[in-house]
């Protein structure tokens, strides 16, 4: 047995269906802090039109910094010099079993009016000021999950029926508001973490 395998063993989140990196853009305007987000193009096969920040599936053999750095890079047209990573924030794991890992950083030398976005993912960009998010108490509804076992599943084994009580979870889904923009979800989440710090 190699049991002295965990004295340099690095702890993985055991099944989880993807990685995603986020970046959490923040840019100064007027002395001012705001929070850089994307509207998702509508040609986008997962929440088209969607509020969002940059990000996006960690690639084999890259970390989570890495993919949120190069996702916001190719999403906003800029380049690595143009990002200040601050540090990470806290990650969490989705409804859908996803594991979300964002840093927050900010964005320098960017004019948010004159990027070059990439149209294929990204339908547009704007700002929202830190003080109006604070000023916000989002409004929050509950979601319900549910486990439901397939028709195989040998409850004979377990001494249990069909009538077993599969745990479920309760989400709570968070909106923001900010002209015509919803801010919701998982996006509206990291906002409310990142705000708990600030």
């Amino acid at each position: 047995m190699r049991i002295d395998y965990f004295a340099e063993h690095k702890p993985k989140i055991i099944d989880i269906s993807r990685e995603y990196g986020i970046l959490i853009p923040l840019v100064e305007i007027d002395r001012q802090w705001h929070l850089l987000f994307e509207t998702r193009s509508k040609l986008m096969r997962r929440q088209p039109g969607e509020v969002c920040f940059p990000g996006g599936r960690v690639e084999p053999n890259e970390s989570c910094k890495d993919a949120a750095i190069r996702e916001c890079c190719e999403e906003l047209g800029i380049t690595k010099k143009n990002i200040a990573l601050i540090g990470p924030m806290d990650s969490f794991i989705s409804s859908a079993g996803d594991h979300l890992c964002p840093y927050v950083a900010k964005l320098r030398d960017v004019d948010p009016d004159s990027l070059n976005i990439n149209k294929d993912e990204v339908d547009s960009v704007f700002l929202v000021p830190i003080e109006h998010l604070k000023a916000q108490r989002p409004e929050s509804y509950r979601v319900e999950t549910k486990l439901i076992p397939r028709q195989d599943f040998p409850y004979h084994k377990i001494g249990e029926t069909q009538t077993y009580n599969w745990r479920g979870r309760d989400y709570v889904v968070l909106f923001y508001y900010f002209k015509d923009k919803v801010i919701w979800g998982m996006t509206a989440k990291l906002v409310e973490r990142l705000l708990h710090y600030l």
